[in-house]
């Protein structure tokens, strides 16, 4: 990877081989640095060209540790997507297993989960309803500045 430095427009410019290193790493590599950079990717003719545009002003060295940066961790997110790659059948195996116990749960094969909710339920949501709507009218009701820019009024009482 070459870098230019541009200091006088606060930026890095860095020059990738698409073909070693992936469009995908990149635009990982560029999103880990969004705290400390603006990234634009250019794709020209087999060429991936990316300038960094810091977010603080920087002088000449602190560009180029920046361009550095950027060169480790394009290589840090070459290798872990060659890792999730050559894992993925294993990853798969395991949210597989894992979801074994859920599908189990929902009742015998080919069962309908239940989705209609039990009499105690439905009774706590009305308990739980109620009280909300009482401790709403008691807001209300408390004139003493509970709410003294009118934030929890709805619209149709804002606009009467």
């Amino acid at each position: 990877m070459k870098h230019t430095v541009e200091e006088e427009d606060n930026e890095v410019v860095i020059s990738i081989e698409k073909d070693r290193w992936g469009i995908d790493a990149v635009r990982m590599a560029a999103h880990v640095l969004a705290d400390r950079a603006y990234a634009q990717i250019f794709d020209e003719d087999g060429e991936l060209s990316v300038t960094l545009h810091s977010k603080l002003k920087a002088d000449r060295s602190a560009l180029e540790g920046l361009g550095a940066l950027f060169d480790r961790e394009v290589q840090n997110q070459a290798l872990r997507l060659k890792l999730v790659g050559s894992n993925r059948e294993t990853m798969e195996y395991i949210v597989s297993r894992g979801l074994v116990p859920a599908n189990k749960a929902a009742g015998p094969e080919g069962a309908e989960p239940e989705t209609e909710l039990s009499d105690e339920q439905k009774s706590e949501i009305d308990r739980l309803i109620a009280e909300a709507e009482t401790e709403i009218a008691e807001l209300k009701k408390d004139k003493s500045g509970a709410d003294p820019l009118g934030i929890t009024k709805t619209w149709e009482e804002q606009n009467q």
